[in-house]
């Protein structure tokens, strides 16, 4: 479809999509990214088949020279392929609770005789991968009601039940959260222990079935019994990394705990330092520690050197993903993306990490690589609105409207409610492409899902206006009565209104 560009100028609604500033690291001379270098060989790395060259070859942020032992332990770690959701389904399907046994015992015999990397047996127990979390949940009951001896099955849906108690708890802190819903997480948290404890009980090197004990116990007033989880999986793996990981979490004081207790901790592990170079990350997290309380005030460039200085002692996930993220806040888009790159790096391309690592391309006008990003994090979640939108919002920067079209209407595919995505799609039709009666019936929809929105309401006006609706002298009283006369947003839509009911 051929697509016109005409003036908005008197249009009676401006566009809101607004022209992302460019970033500090472009070079104004040749508009060119200072960075270029690295993202080019940054790319270069994710372009390479073999799993672990991808992850070695790939360059560290600049001015972090990290420890090839870690790195390299680290890229094994996500190396090897595990089991997956789609084989996982197929066996619960098939009731194959002995083969599935078999399987799982096998991971727990390779992680104990040092075969196979440290996090795949954490890897084996997937909750990625399924449509969503009712499947999710729906099968890890399933194994758990047929075999509820079975500690594989029992750590799997502790794990699950966790996954839901936090995704009700959210981010707050507990006094700012319903009872109602605090309830429900202990609920869910308390079953979770349960199940850990019985996988423990029947397995006791099940590292982790102690993972989610320590989560499950953090959440249900058990925070006290953290060290005494943690001796316990000391026991059975003493250079375990990844319980510590977790133990040192809850043992911090924003759970309850002491700095000195997490150093404790990091004195323990220092004895097995040659055996598993993770241990060092210990420390990087404890570090951590002092960019996260900036963070909370809001001090966010503070909080990224803070971060970074913590991340000279090796690539720890979290604190990565913790600096990537005030990154963006500070307005630092470019060190985003390449922090962004190293959590793409060491846990894959998953389409979290490749979403968040779009938003800062394109908050630094990188469209094409903003655009390759969101697409892969639409391939891998295919159900996820946000996705779609995103690449539709930067083509209609762009003014690519058939492409923006496309990824507006597959929007609004998956979320018919996506009330964004009917404003932005609606404006495109209205303003730019000229084609109203395209809008009409979003444009409706948008009104009868926002009632009070005066913008929804000035712009269902624009398209009645453009097509001669009669219904559009209504529609305009219904805006000028939402719309506050004080704020300057609305100033000359009611004015451009008044003057056009003026004229019945």
């Amino acid at each position: 479809m051929a697509r016109r560009l005409t003036s908005i100028a008197t249009s009676l609604l401006l566009l809101s999509a607004g022209v992302a500033c460019k970033s500090k690291d472009i070079d104004p001379a040749s508009g060119v990214s200072v960075h270029e270098a690295w993202y080019a060989a940054a790319e270069k790395a994710e372009a390479r088949s073999d799993r672990l060259k991808r992850c070695t070859s790939a360059p560290n942020p600049p001015g972090l020279e990290w420890s090839r032992s870690i790195v390299r332990a680290l890229c094994g770690d996500n190396r090897t392929l595990v089991i997956e959701a789609e084989e996982l389904r197929d066996r619960i399907e098939r009731a194959d609770w002995s083969g599935l046994h078999s399987l799982y015992a096998g991971y727990l015999r390779r992680h104990h005789s040092g075969a196979d990397p440290e996090r795949l047996l954490y890897r084996a127990f997937r909750t990625a991968g399924w449509s969503g979390p009712e499947e999710l949940d729906e099968y890890s009951r399933r194994w758990s009601e047929a075999a509820p001896d079975d500690p594989y099955a029992s750590t799997l849906r502790a794990k699950v039940l966790m996954e839901q108690a936090w995704a009700i708890r959210g981010e707050r802190p507990a006094r700012e959260i319903p009872r109602e819903r605090l309830d429900a997480v202990r609920r869910l948290a308390g079953e979770s222990s349960a199940l850990a404890e019985r996988a423990i009980l029947a397995e006791p090197g099940l590292l982790p079935a102690h993972m989610e004990l320590l989560r499950a116990l953090a959440l249900s007033g058990g925070r006290g019994r953290s060290a005494e989880v943690l001796a316990k999986a000391v026991d059975v793996s003493p250079s375990n990394y990844y319980v510590r990981q977790t133990a040192i979490h809850f043992l911090s004081p924003n759970w309850g705990g002491s700095m000195e207790r997490i150093d404790a901790v990091i004195r323990d592990a220092q004895a097995y330092g040659e055996r598993n170079p993770r241990l060092a990350l210990l420390k990087v997290e404890r570090d951590s520690y002092e960019g996260a309380q900036l963070s909370h005030r809001r001090q966010f460039g503070p909080a990224l050197d803070a971060y970074r200085r913590a991340l000279a002692g090796g690539p720890e996930y979290s604190t990565i993903e913790s600096a990537a993220w005030v990154a963006d806040m500070a307005g630092r888009h470019a060190e985003a993306a390449m922090l962004g790159s190293q959590l793409l790096r060491f846990a894959g391309n998953t389409a979290e990490r490749l979403a968040s690592r779009a938003y800062s391309w394109e908050k630094m006008d990188e469209w094409q690589r903003a655009l390759r990003d969101y697409a892969g994090a639409a391939q891998r979640d295919p159900g996820n609105a946000a996705h779609p939108y995103r690449m539709a919002s930067i083509h209609h920067r762009r003014q690519n409207f058939d492409l923006a079209e496309q990824q507006y209407l597959r929007t609004l595919e998956l979320d018919p409610e996506h009330t964004e995505a009917l404003r932005g799609v609606c404006r495109m039709w209205v303003h730019l492409t000229l084609e109203p009666g395209m809008a009409e019936p979003y444009a409706a929809r948008l009104t009868r899902l926002l009632p009070e929105d005066p913008d929804a309401w000035l712009l269902l006006a624009n398209v009645q206006h453009s097509l001669k609706r009669p219904e559009v002298h209504a529609t305009a009283r219904r805006f000028l009565e939402l719309a506050p006369a004080d704020d300057p947003e609305f100033r000359d839509p009611i004015a451009n209104i008044m003057r056009f009911l003026g004229e019945e």
